[in-house]
């Protein structure tokens, strides 16, 4: 009977000791669980910044490539014009040759089959005409009025991305794009939802991307200089280069063929000074003056030499010009002998006038050595979109949203410690910051991308960044302490407004 006491008082302190481990055990499988809970929402909220912040940044890389293709179309039409314009010049060139060939054919047609040729280049002569009559009265206004048209157009919707207002609507949107990647960042279980991390410091940040975005990109025009100090004379010297290097044969220098053809469409010469010369000159040079306008000239003639001077006689055989500039106008005229073909030509002139000279382009913003800013160097390349992310401590599902709320009840019955285990929130929130790195690259050689390489190029140079091809990227880059590598002066603003928190400071839309 004693025994039994005995082990009857045992299995009771047991029971305590079992309650009590069990207590224990409640309490740090409550913390475990508030823990857990709290990292898998932060980690949740660093993925939707990354994602908010990469898309972001697409939107921005989206418009310049579209900006490259606008551009690119552009020069395009442009090159059309000089095309336009050489073509009025050649076939004004062939009508003259024609009737000129038929003169001399009528003069020989005591020949036999001569005057069959004759009534031909009669038939050649005719058409021309009738092609020259409508490029003059049809066809150049309307190439100009569609040049002119689409660069009107194309100008005003790019003022909107990169003029006056151009960054404000560019912050507007990106920060658009972010929020709708933010509001898509829920996560589902069995039909129900979590609540969705939403953008703080929008305005602070949005005032940052806009000032970047505006100091990345310039419009060069006749005014511009090339832009802060640079040595060239014009700002449109870039978009005048791309344009004249980006014709063909044709709209360059119309070169007469080679052997027996050359005797008569060619350059051919036999002799040379002080004997007597004689050859047969063919010229047809398109070329743009001073950015205002395009000069086509096509001339052949013949012409001998003689004397020690190598006194010149010549005998126009074919000539055409062509102009297009704002108003009606000849061109310049070289110092020609008396009744060249260079003479005729200038004063039969083709005048097409409403073409406005080299346009106005958007490009990236250059120094004095018409290099692009540090931003946009190789290796360097980058234009930073950032946005900050942040969920409220009450939306997130932890321990201190149960029912017991035991987590938040301080103890004050002891010295030595205390069972309140609540998470402690900065802010009474879980944030995080994101940036992500705009960057132009085209695809080089070493590239393991294959799709890309009918883009390489042949001479493997790095290609410094431009608005003229859409090789614009994203990735996302480290976080750095100073937004966007701000000069001291724009963070300093920044700052002064929405304090040294930036951009981590309260909850705020």
């Amino acid at each position: 009977m004693l025994h039994s006491g005995i082990h009857f008082k045992q299995k009771g302190q047991s029971l305590l000791w079992v309650l009590g481990f069990l207590a224990t055990m409640a309490v740090t499988f409550a913390g475990v669980y508030s823990v857990g809970q709290t990292t898998s929402e932060k980690q949740k909220i660093v993925n939707a910044a990354d994602a908010a912040a990469y898309t972001g940044a697409m939107v921005e890389v989206r418009a310049l490539n579209l900006t490259a293709y606008a551009n690119r179309a552009d020069i395009a039409n442009e090159v059309f014009l000089a095309q336009m314009v050489s073509m009025q010049s050649w076939v004004d060139y062939m009508k003259t040759s024609a009737g000129n060939w038929k003169l001399v054919a009528e003069a020989l047609s005591w020949i036999p089959g001569v005057a069959a040729v004759a009534s031909a280049l009669e038939a050649i002569e005719s058409g021309l005409s009738t092609a020259a009559d409508v490029m003059k009265d049809a066809t150049m206004p309307a190439a100009i009025f569609a040049v002119e048209g689409y660069y009107t157009v194309m100008d005003n919707a790019l003022k909107t991305v990169f003029g006056t207002t151009g960054s404000l609507n560019m912050a507007f949107a990106t920060q658009s794009a972010a929020d709708a990647v933010l509001a898509a960042n829920v996560a589902t279980q069995g039909g129900k939802l979590d609540s969705a991390p939403v953008a703080i410091n929008t305005i602070a940040l949005g005032a940052i991307n806009a000032m970047e975005w505006k100091k990345a990109f310039h419009r060069y025009d006749s005014s511009t200089g090339g832009d802060a100090g640079s040595a060239s004379d014009d700002g449109r010297r870039n978009a005048r280069d791309i344009l004249v290097n980006s014709r063909d044969e044709f709209s360059s220098e119309r070169k007469g063929p080679n052997g027996l053809f050359a005797l008569f469409f060619g350059n051919l010469k036999v002799g040379g000074c002080p004997l007597p010369e004689f050859g047969v000159s063919r010229d047809g040079p398109t070329q743009l003056k001073k950015y205002e306008r395009w000069e086509a000239q096509d001339t052949t003639e013949y012409y001998l030499t003689s004397g020690a001077k190598c006194k010149k006689s010549s005998i126009p055989m074919g000539w055409g010009r062509s102009t297009a500039a704002n108003e009606e106008d000849a061109g310049d005229m070289k110092t020609e002998p008396h009744a060249s073909a260079g003479e005729l030509a200038y004063y039969e002139v083709k005048k097409n006038a409403k073409w406005t000279g080299v346009k106005a382009f958007w490009d990236v913003s250059r120094d004095s050595n018409d290099y692009p800013v540090a931003a946009f160097k190789p290796g360097e390349e980058t234009l930073t979109f950032t946005v900050a992310v942040a969920k409220r401590k009450a939306e997130i599902r932890n321990n201190e949203h149960s029912s017991l709320n035991f987590m938040n009840t301080p103890n004050t019955t002891s010295r030595l410690g205390s069972a309140d285990a609540k998470a402690d929130y900065m802010n009474d929130q879980i944030s995080a910051k994101s940036e992500a790195k705009v960057f132009f690259s085209r695809p080089a050689k070493n590239n393991q991308d294959f799709t890309g390489t009918r883009l390489f190029r042949e001479d493997d140079h790095k290609e410094i960044a431009s608005l003229y091809n859409p090789y614009w990227q994203v990735r996302l880059k480290n976080v750095e302490t100073n937004p966007l590598n701000m000069s001291t002066k724009d963070l300093a603003k920044i700052t002064a407004i929405y304090g040294t928190n930036l951009p981590l400071a309260p909850f705020s839309q």
